[in-house]
């Protein structure tokens, strides 16, 4: 089996330092997390050294749908009644943002062509519905559609635009991510497994996945030590909003947006 499609194009050029003796954080894991890390840390000054099995990108976060979406995984209408009002006005002003700035460090890895939620049947059009009268009440950027191009109108029967939802090349920006961080100083070790965190010459260590317990996963991507940071996952949010929900870039495939996250 070959690359999957994401890796298959020429790595971006990166000149990583190497530093000497002990640093203040190594991370294992070179996908999102670990590189986006990196780079925050970095950029603060701090000495970074992170390790990957496989190369930057190789993991999960190099191959998956590449849906960048505003909002969360629940319905804005049913987030509300959850959460409460301000929370989950405040978490999609937050995703508004998060995709500002990946536009900003992605370049043209992320597209931000819209996205489409799409009514499944007469059910879920009472139910998409209700979402967009629940962000246009909050000044939401959203616009409904009743009438839908080819092949969707035979399909669907109505649906939520997203003009600002982005569709991500998800290797490209995470290499990007990873030649940033090195531009800012942080060492990016390449093929070198870890398979004992308490070997590792730092102040501290993050790990971006599970954990087990004293050994490495079979990923080589998560480790539990006394002095490991959390990471917070940053990963682009599946869109698996319903049962039946279908989100969908324009100008994508056919595929329904119910990818897993990177």
């Amino acid at each position: 089996m070959g690359n999957p499609y994401w890796l298959d194009e020429d790595v971006p050029p990166r000149d990583s330092p190497r530093h000497d003796g002990r640093v203040d954080v190594a991370i294992v894991g070179a996908g999102i997390t670990g590189c986006s890390a990196a780079l925050r840390l970095a950029e603060a000054g701090l000495r970074v050294r992170v390790f990957d099995q496989r190369a930057v990108a190789e993991g999960a976060s190099g191959r998956n749908g590449g849906f960048a979406l505003r909002g969360g995984a629940t319905r804005y209408d049913v987030a509300r009644d959850t959460y409460g009002h301000g929370q989950a006005l405040a978490l999609w002003r937050w995703t508004e943002q998060a995709l500002d700035r990946m536009n900003e460090l992605g370049g043209d890895a992320l597209a931000r062509p819209g996205s489409y939620r799409l009514a499944a049947d007469e059910e879920e059009r009472q139910q998409i519905r209700a979402e967009y009268e629940a962000l246009r009440e909050d000044g939401i950027e959203a616009e409904w559609l009743d009438e839908l191009p080819e092949p969707l109108a035979v399909r669907f029967h109505g649906a939520i635009s997203h003009a600002r939802d982005g569709s991500l090349q998800p290797a490209r920006f995470v290499r990007r991510l990873a030649a940033r961080a090195a531009a800012a100083g942080a060492e990016i070790r390449e093929h070198e497994r870890v398979d004992d965190v308490w070997s590792l010459e730092a102040e501290q260590v993050l790990t971006t996945g599970r954990t087990t317990p004293g050994r490495a996963s079979t990923t080589g991507s998560s480790f539990p030590t006394g002095a490991c940071c959390s990471a917070a996952s940053a990963t682009s949010r599946s869109s698996t909003s319903s049962p039946t929900s279908r989100r969908r870039r324009l100008g994508s495939s056919s595929r329904s947006s119910a990818s897993s996250p990177s």
